[in-house]
């Protein structure tokens, strides 16, 4: 069983958005190694970073059915599961299967290592009821079943039937845990259901808030970034992060079966040709950073680093060591010190109210993060994405 209250995550400051969350790569010869560690002035002249104004977000309430909604996917997530081989088939079993239809001697489908979850959409539907006549089946290693097609499929296969033969492999079923007071006391260290519940609300209404301040960050930060000026990029800088883009899209694309101009496109929105485009912004963003935070002599002492690591581990679910072994002191050193700026930008903000229509978008181009691409093994959603912009 999954503990449930982890799957109330942390939401992760904008701050780790922008980390540089690599191995330095020389691209070019006598590369600037230090750029990091200078105060950039000789590269950057930022532009306004305080009196700015940002649209105020508000949270979208905490509703009944987003509980419910959340406590299903919970128990859920803390389903057992039962190996069926006697017994009906019934709706939500998993079937594994081999399967072959004809049409007389003649065989027009087949298909091998079919997996489909009975009661929902799948290769079935084209034909009358699906899979729902298995219900009144008992669960065996073969099945036979006359299927017709649906009036509405195509005008060659409207109303023909086939004879199905199911080579039933293995049935599973999934019983969703029971929200009781002995789950919540076992699993989330919660006194009652009435505790856990209102654990939830609460969360998701942090969660919400905090997301809504993290757009607002963003924003500022976009406008930040896009009035400052690039004197000149360090020697290496933008080849470093070109070459890291290409490589991942490379890897990644190829673990998901697709070209890597298709999984950049599918995936982040942008061609794979954008690379270069993407890590001149990200050094460019770098640079503004470590520039503001020179001129208003923001530092990051040991007790700040020791806190920030702790607690961002904690969030993570990792230990200290473990953090630092995926991203360098550098590198974390980097995010306290966004934090700060961040923090300052914000502080010295006006907020105004939303327009009644969608607000414009930002004509900053938006930059892959590495962030977004070292934190997942599997291709990101739109909601990871979202989240790590």
């Amino acid at each position: 069983m999954k503990h449930f209250k982890s799957l109330i995550g942390p939401f992760f400051a904008a701050a780790l958005a922008v980390l540089t969350l690599f191995s330095a790569v020389s691209c070019s010869q006598n590369p600037d190694l230090g750029w990091r560690q200078s105060d950039c002035s000789a590269y950057v002249t930022p532009g306004q970073y305080k009196g700015l104004v940002y649209t105020q977000r508000i949270p979208a309430p905490v509703t009944d059915s987003d509980v419910d909604s959340y406590v299903r996917k919970v128990l859920e997530e803390n389903s057992s599961v039962e190996t069926v081989t006697t017994g009906n088939f019934m709706p939500g079993d998993e079937v594994r299967m081999d399967f072959e239809g004809k049409s007389g001697e003649t065989t027009e489908i087949k298909f091998s290592g079919y997996i489909t979850v009975l009661g929902t959409k799948g290769f079935f539907d084209d034909f009358v009821g699906g899979l729902s006549a298995l219900y009144d089946m008992p669960v065996s290693p073969t099945v036979e079943l006359k299927l017709t097609y649906r009036p509405d499929a195509a005008e060659s296969k409207a109303g023909r039937t086939l004879d199905f033969t199911l080579s039933v492999a293995g049935v599973k079923r999934y019983h969703n845990a029971v929200l009781d007071d002995a789950f919540v006391k076992e699993h989330g260290g919660f006194e009652n259901v009435d505790a856990y519940l209102a654990f939830v609300r609460s969360s998701l209404e942090a969660s919400r808030r905090e997301e809504c301040a993290s757009q607002e960050s963003d924003e500022l930060w976009r406008q930040v970034v896009r009035a400052s000026t690039v004197v000149s990029y360090p020697n290496g800088a933008v080849g470093e992060y070109e070459a890291f883009f290409k490589e991942y899209f490379l890897n990644s694309s190829a673990k998901a079966g697709l070209s890597p101009e298709d999984y950049s496109r599918l995936f982040f929105g942008v061609d794979k040709t954008d690379s270069a485009a993407n890590a001149e912004l990200l050094v460019k963003q770098d640079l503004v950073l470590y520039r503001i935070a020179a001129i208003e002599g923001f530092s990051v002492s040991a007790d700040e680093y020791s806190a920030y690591a702790s607690e961002t581990a904690r969030e993570k679910q990792i230990s200290v060591e473990q953090l630092e072994a995926q991203f360098t002191q550098v590198q974390i050193k980097k995010s306290i010190l966004f934090s700060k700026v961040l923090r300052l930008i914000k502080d010295s903000a006006s907020p105004v109210a939303a327009p009644s229509e969608n607000v414009p978008s930002d004509d900053l181009t938006q930059p892959v993060t590495s962030e977004q691409v070292l934190t997942s093994e599997q291709p990101l959603t739109s909601e990871q994405v979202q989240t790590a912009q």
